[in-house]
């Protein structure tokens, strides 16, 4: 029987295009630049703005991309974050000459000293404003604030000289003048979730999932254009102002729209998800230039040409899909890395990729992509890239050159004992060769040294210690001042902590965050916390809640504050019912139970206020009461009384010398003398009872025990002959009686008999 073949190895699925741009979207979500924006074709400034997080601030970074350096800086308030860049020019203060100062002063590239100097970057920031950066100046020129309540997400500059148009959160499209740093209209959009806009001559596109086209003059009635299920993050619009391009989040399509058919007529498709775009319209050839997250560029000839134009006419035409012409990629020189690219343009001639090496340094790359005006990129290109260029590099990383061989070589490393006390590290370099002709001019300097060679050694480092002259009491200059005292931290630093925590989901961050009990550090740290972060903040805060509901004492206080803080943002929210849907269950479920805590707390408070007035009654009773400190001495001879009086202690014979501090146990002598009698009498009657029995069943002894009993009454009477009557005598006597009538009872008639 012939041996079975051994079953062939099944080929692995090819995963699609589309997947693995959703695989790779954690790559592209990782870039430090959160916002950037190249310098247009129009300025030709070479220059590119980015904005990245610093260790306390966001910083807006202008970095020249022919050389790689930075050329100026700006850092951003504490809190305050940006949602997008824009490049632009302010209207020129000297409007007369601005014609002739173009033509008499414009440099070798062919931009103007005018436009360079009224170049910006307008930044939308978190707190509603837009500020105005010059990088000629270095400087902040402007800020455009007083109308968004909340965040600004978009910001563009006008066709109309001097105007821009801003979009935020709280629902306003607003029109603004430049010159003045004033507002001239709000117009109200369709939704608030718009975050690009796009603006023509008498037209403002505004893109959220949904684009709109907002009549200038008319804006009542936008038309809609509806492509995109996620939001869009980038707006682009033909020359002839009619078709324009949007690309959204997690989307490898790039749309086109026409504005005079009011439809959707093509597609651009990316093999993955487009995260930048860029687009240069000359008089000979369109190019479109797409950063996906796969790190490459792909390159598109006539974005705007995607309708057929060449077949048969028909009644509507067909939308086109379109692929790209050629790609570009950056790799390192194994050839399997590739670098990831943050953004590109696409300039006259050539291509500026971009890129970020180390972390925070920012690397450009020029490919040229025309030839004679024509594309002249095909297929797949590869760059590799071996090392850096520019002089604001960082540490190489990615591939070029591992760090972990920058380190000393230790093969070569000495090994020298501990208890050397030279300081080897601290010894003075060795001085330069002299040179011939100075040799000579320098003997007389060698003899002097040979000559102070004889003198001792230099002191070492413990004898110049000893030798200083330390002050035993401290001075006053070493007395901690009350200022630099230790302080616990600033809400500006905990603002920081926090909205790093909620950025990057960090649980143990966050919970070092919730820790803080202090209510004023609380609410300066929510006060200055961005009003989107509130959101995220209260879903964190539900979840604990519900989880360890013994946690309301400590978290109660982040809710209040937080809804006290930004309740004025989060009314404007439309979803927010379903968002802290979870955070009012949990409270509703708390405020169920305040009735019967209520309830428990007010019989608590009855209970504590009995208590506390019988302790107030028994405290009044012993400040009246003046028995309770008392000493009685039972069993003292009269003549004790001057020794008692001098406090002395009285002799100690069987109970006599017993002390007595509650006098309330001790009765009065005459209820004694009662309580005895009655006594006495009761067991004379049981004797007598006893007697009339016993003669009953003895008849012999009754004779003889009728005659002990008149022996015994003769004895008593004889006993009250002599006994004395107590009731005129004092507390002594008394005393001394309470003792004699106790022992009366040992006379008692026939008890001894018994």
């Amino acid at each position: 029987m012939p041996p079975k073949k051994a079953a062939a190895a099944k080929p692995k699925a090819a995963t699609p295009s589309h997947l693995s741009s959703k695989l790779t979207a954690a790559a592209s979500s990782a870039q430090t630049l959160t916002s950037s924006a190249f310098s247009p074709a129009s300025l030709k400034l070479s220059l590119y703005a980015s904005v990245i997080l610093g260790l306390d601030a966001y910083r807006l970074r202008i970095h020249d991309t022919n050389t790689g350096r930075l050329r100026c800086e700006h850092v951003f308030e504490k809190g305050v974050s940006v949602n997008s860049l824009e490049w632009g020019t302010l209207p020129s203060k000297d409007k007369k000459n601005s014609k002739k100062k173009r033509k008499r002063l414009s440099n070798a590239t062919g931009a103007s000293e005018d436009d360079a100097k009224t170049a910006v970057v307008a930044a939308a920031t978190s707190t509603g404003s837009v500020i105005l950066f010059s990088p000629s100046e270095g400087a902040v020129v402007g800020i455009l604030e007083g109308e968004h309540i909340a965040a600004c997400k978009s910001f563009v500059f006008s066709d109309e000289e001097g105007k821009g148009w801003s979009c935020g959160v709280d629902g306003k499209l607003v029109e603004w003048d430049l010159e003045r740093k004033l507002a001239v209209r709000n117009i109200p959009l369709p939704e608030n979730a718009v975050q690009r806009l796009a603006c023509i001559s008498n037209k403002v596109l505004s893109a959220s999932h949904t684009i709109y086209s907002i009549d200038k003059n008319d804006p009542a009635e936008p038309t809609t254009f509806t492509a995109n299920s996620t939001l869009i993050h980038t707006l682009l619009t033909s020359n002839n102002e009619e078709l324009f391009l949007s690309a959204a989040d997690a989307d490898r399509f790039i749309n086109l729209f026409s504005l005079t058919e009011k439809k959707h007529i093509g597609a651009l498709v990316a093999e993955s998800d487009v995260t930048r775009v860029s687009v240069l319209q000359t008089a000979s050839e369109d190019i479109l230039a797409a950063v996906t997250t796969e790190g490459v560029v792909e390159v598109f000839k006539a974005p705007f040409s995607a309708v057929d134009t060449t077949g048969p006419a028909t009644r509507k035409k067909k939308a086109l899909t379109k692929k790209s012409d050629a790609k570009v990629r950056i790799v390192r020189p194994n050839g399997k890395d590739v670098v990831q690219l943050a953004d590109v343009t696409v300039q006259e001639t050539d291509l500026i990729l971009c890129w970020v090496e180390g972390g925070v340094n920012v690397e450009f790359e020029k490919v040229k992509w025309s030839i004679d005006g024509a594309l002249s990129l095909t297929g797949t290109v590869d760059i590799t890239r071996t090392k850096a260029n520019g002089l604001a590099n960082g540490v190489i990383m990615n591939g070029v050159k591992e760090v972990g061989k920058l380190a000393v070589d230790q093969a070569h490393t000495v090994v020298v004992g501990g208890d050397d006390t030279q300081d080897i590290g601290m010894e003075d370099a060795p001085a330069p060769a002299v040179k011939e002709d100075e040799e000579e001019e320098s003997s007389d300097s060698d003899d002097a040294a040979s000559e102070a060679g004889d003198a001792p050694e230099e002191p070492t480092f413990s004898d110049r210690l000893k030798a200083l002259e330390v002050s035993a009491k401290p001075t006053a200059a070493a007395v901690l001042p009350a200022k630099n005292s230790l302080t616990p931290p600033t809400a500006n630093a905990l603002t920081s902590v926090l909205t790093q925590a909620l950025k990057t989901n960090d649980t143990t961050l966050l919970e070092s965050c919730l820790h803080t009990t202090d209510s004023k550090v609380i609410l300066n740290t929510i006060r200055k916390l961005p009003s989107p972060m509130a959101v995220t903040l209260l879903e964190k805060l539900a979840e604990r809640l519900a989880r360890k509901p013994g946690r309301v004492g400590s978290l109660g206080a982040w809710v209040r504050w937080t809804l006290v803080a930004h309740g004025g943002y989060l009314v404007t929210i439309p979803h927010l019912v379903r968002s802290l849907g979870g955070l009012y269950s949990t409270l509703n479920t708390r405020a169920s139970a305040l009735p019967r805590l209520l309830a428990l707390q007010g019989r608590l408070d009855m209970l504590y206020a009995q208590v506390e007035l019988r302790q107030q009654i028994k405290e009044a009773a012993v400040q009246q009461g003046g028995d309770e400190d008392s000493l009685y001495v039972l069993g003292e001879d009269p003549e004790s009384e001057s020794d008692y009086e001098s406090d002395q202690e009285p002799e100690e014979v069987g109970m006599e010398g017993v002390r007595i501090e509650d006098a309330s146990y001790i009765k009065n002598v005459k209820d004694v003398d009662s309580d005895d009698e009655e006594e006495v009498d009761g067991e004379e009657e049981e004797d007598e009872e006893g007697y009339e029995d016993s003669d009953e069943e003895e008849g012999d002894a009754r004779a003889f025990l009728d005659m002990e009993a008149e022996e015994s009454d003769e004895e008593d009477e004889q006993d009250d002959a002599n006994s004395v009557d107590y009731d005129d005598v004092d507390e002594e006597s008394e005393e001394e009686e309470a003792g004699l009538v106790k022992k009366t009872p040992k006379a008692k008639p026939g008890r001894g008999r018994r």
